[in-house]
C-alpha cells in the first residue's frame, strides 16, 4: 500500500497521519531491505493504525482528567488545578500562553482535538 493510499485510510478512520510520522514508524520497526519506507504492507499498517489508536486514545484520557467536570473543553481554571495537583510552577501568565498556542478557535477553550493536535506536536 502506498504512503498516501495508507493516510487515507487512516484519515476514514480517524487517524490523521503526516507522511513522515508513518516513515518514522516504518524506520523504527521494519527491515528497510524487506520493507521500503514509501510503501507499507499490510502488517506494517495494522501495526501502525494500532499505535496511533492507542496514542489517540492516551491523549483523550489525559484531556478527560483535565476535563475534570466534563464540559467537552479545558480552560485556564482547569490547567491551573493540573498544575497545582502536579506540584509545577507554572504561573497563569505561562498558563495562558500555552493555552492561546495550542486553542484553535481562538476562543479560549482548549477543545479535545486541539489537545490531540498538541500531543501529537510533542509525542505525547
Amino acid at each position: 500500500m502506498s504512503l498516501s493510499a495508507a493516510k487515507k485510510c487512516l484519515k476514514n478512520l480517524g487517524l490523521d497521519s503526516k507522511t513522515e510520522e508513518i516513515r518514522s514508524f516504518l524506520a523504527r520497526n521494519n527491515d528497510e531491505e524487506t520493507s521500503p519506507l514509501e510503501c507499507l504492507d499490510e502488517e506494517s499498517f495494522v501495526r501502525f493504525a494500532i499505535s496511533k489508536a492507542i496514542q489517540v486514545d492516551k491523549a483523550y484520557k489525559v484531556f478527560e482528567l483535565m476535563d475534570q467536570d466534563g464540559k467537552g473543553v479545558v480552560v485556564l481554571e482547569d490547567l491551573e488545578r493540573v498544575v497545582a495537583e502536579l506540584g509545577e510552577d507554572i504561573s497563569t501568565e505561562q498558563l495562558e500562553e500555552m493555552l492561546t498556542f495550542a486553542d484553535g478557535s481562538g476562543e479560549g477553550l482548549l477543545t479535545a482535538q486541539d489537545f490531540i493536535r498538541m500531543a501529537r506536536k510533542v509525542n505525547l
